[in-house]
């Protein structure tokens, strides 16, 4: 089946495809173009509201992107710094000194950590850090100097490696347990990499969820007759939203993410669809 047949099969009231159409489309790839499409299609669309909605998005991932590009740096700062200060500047090359060496660790998947794993994780964050170091002689660097390096993901490993008590620390800091913010950054992570792939980040479905901040909950949809929250996009606005107030990021950042998110709302595609309980919620979520 020819590609323009599959966006025929919508309901796109004036598709033909034109000329101008069919240029929007090979742009924009004919399963992307679809994937925005689809929530449009159940009650009929053009192909400008579908163009419309793809520009929109582009809008929200970078108001995402910009909000958790502040939140990685503090994550950054505030792990490495603890390490460094607690265990010195070449802490990463002892990590049996900070991380966990007992015991299952369920955020790594290991069923019980002992000396050889340890090892091995040494061994990798040793030449994971000093592959990124500029210097003749990588292993006189101090963590600090190396961070600013240091990727999402890289950071993340980083957490979950350290013992109860260091995850504990670093948790409180956001208000919250170390489970909790191992989910948080998780999921910050997919919207993160959502952003940066230029992925369809307005009607993502998150397969594992976070835990729900607290103070956040009752501003989410949940499923019918139960007290599961939703894991539409809504479900990580607010863990955002929450590390947003705990780190005190400007306000009109928050305030660009909203605006985002109430242009892509109307008829069609509500706030409700989006994972938000309700107008109010949604405004009770960004504390309006």
């Amino acid at each position: 089946m020819a590609k323009s047949d599959l966006i025929k099969k919508l309901n796109i009231n004036d598709f033909g495809p034109t000329k101008k159409q069919q240029t929007i489309i090979d742009h924009l790839g004919t399963y992307r173009f679809i994937s925005y499409a689809k929530p449009l299609c159940r009650f009929g669309c053009t192909f400008q509201n579908v163009h419309d909605r793809i520009r929109l998005d582009k809008k929200l991932r970078q108001a995402v992107f910009s909000i958790i590009q502040e939140i990685e740096i503090d994550l950054n700062t505030r792990i490495t710094s603890h390490l460094v200060e607690k265990y010195g500047p070449l802490c990463y090359q002892n990590i049996f000194s900070w991380c966990q060496t007992a015991g299952p660790n369920k955020y790594l998947k290991y069923d019980a950590v002992d000396r050889k794993i340890v090892e091995q994780e040494q061994k990798q964050l040793i030449n994971t850090i000093t592959h990124l170091s500029k210097n003749d002689k990588p292993e006189n660097q101090s963590l600090l100097e190396l961070s600013q390096h240091i990727s999402l993901g890289e950071l993340i490993h980083i957490y979950k490696l350290m013992s109860k008590r260091n995850r504990k620390e670093i948790a409180s800091i956001y208000d919250c347990s170390a489970n909790e913010l191992i989910s948080w950054m998780d999921c910050i992570a997919l919207y993160r990499n959502c952003c940066c792939h230029n992925g369809n980040l307005i009607d993502i479905k998150i397969e594992t969820r976070p835990v729900t901040p607290r103070s956040y909950s009752k501003y989410l949809f949940r499923m019918k007759n139960t007290e599961t929250t939703t894991n539409r996009f809504a479900l990580g606005c607010v863990v955002i939203l929450h590390l947003a107030k705990t780190i005190n990021v400007e306000k009109e950042e928050t305030d660009a993410l909203k605006q985002a998110i109430l242009a892509l709302s109307n008829d069609k595609t509500t706030l409700e669809s989006y994972g938000f309980i309700s107008r109010e919620g949604f405004e009770g979520a960004f504390g309006g």
